[in-house]
């Protein structure tokens, strides 16, 4: 992918300076001509086993390639509900069960920073990332707020097709990592840790039909939804290369107010380092 990024950079120059150009690049290169114009790509390096050669000019990946939370998490999430973290819902709250087969997560993650603490085998690393959490509910329940409480009724005039709330969150990490190899491509990595959210923003989606006239209607709510501003989640992430697993438990409470059911959010999937 690096190679042919930089042949159509080089293709691109070529057309700007003109025929009369020739271009020499040092390496592993592959040469071939263009009318009057020779051009010559750099390859990666590419050691005796063929494997391409990430690594910098002291033999060894730089700190960022060696640092693992830049990337895409995909997943799937739920919760637990009450003290006793029961995965079915308890009598009083069958509205929120959840259909795990619809319930994903997906985060962004695009900024990091590290503290190395020996070399690069082992480090504290930070950085940012969106995260998105939308639960699909298992039950024909139509969702609504009264006051502080999310309240649901089912209505036997619709039948209802899809049937979500997404909350989003901006998150930041605080992750220990350890790495066996101080070559990211051929790197065992592993990193625990806390990560801190804080909610931009919650929408409860509905798509229905009138079992009346047919016709097929959507409702979408856009609001707080009693959502706590906050969260806090332990997270541990594994990994060989650029390819990870990740999970995540919530140690604090889905819903801001105590009139709510106590629900404690968990996700895992998988993660792909950019």
């Amino acid at each position: 992918m690096k190679k042919l990024i930089f042949t159509l950079f080089t293709l691109s120059s070529v057309a700007f300076y003109g025929q009369d150009t020739t271009i020499v690049v040092t390496r592993d290169t592959t040469t071939f001509d263009i009318g009057d114009t020779q051009i010559m790509i750099i390859g990666p390096d590419v050691g005796n086993d063929g494997h391409e050669d990430s690594l910098g000019h002291d033999g060894f990946s730089d700190k960022s390639d060696l640092t693992f939370w830049d990337g895409i998490d995909i997943g799937v999430n739920g919760y637990f509900f009450g003290e006793e973290f029961e995965a079915q819902a308890p009598e009083g709250s069958e509205h929120l069960e959840i259909n795990y087969a619809g319930s994903r997560s997906v985060s962004l993650n695009f900024a990091e920073t590290k503290v190395r603490l020996i070399k690069d085998y082992v480090g504290i690393y930070s950085g940012l990332g969106i995260q998105y959490h939308s639960y699909k509910f298992k039950n024909d329940y139509t969702l609504g707020l009264d006051g502080d409480s999310v309240v649901a009724y089912m209505d036997s005039t619709i039948n209802i097709r899809k049937n979500k709330l997404r909350t989003g969150y901006i998150v930041i990490p605080l992750m220990l990592e350890f790495n066996t190899s101080r070559d990211a491509d051929r790197s065992f990595h592993i990193s625990a840790g806390v990560v801190g959210g804080l909610n931009i923003g919650n929408k409860y989606k509905q798509k229905y039909e009138v079992l009346e006239t047919n016709e097929k209607e959507k409702l979408k709510l856009k609001s707080d939804w009693n959502i706590a501003p906050f969260k806090l989640d332990a997270m541990a992430r594994i990994g060989f290369g650029d390819f990870m697993l990740h999970a995540s438990y919530a140690l604090s409470d889905m819903f801001d107010s105590d009139s709510n059911p106590q629900l404690r959010p968990f996700s895992a999937g998988l993660t792909l380092n950019f």
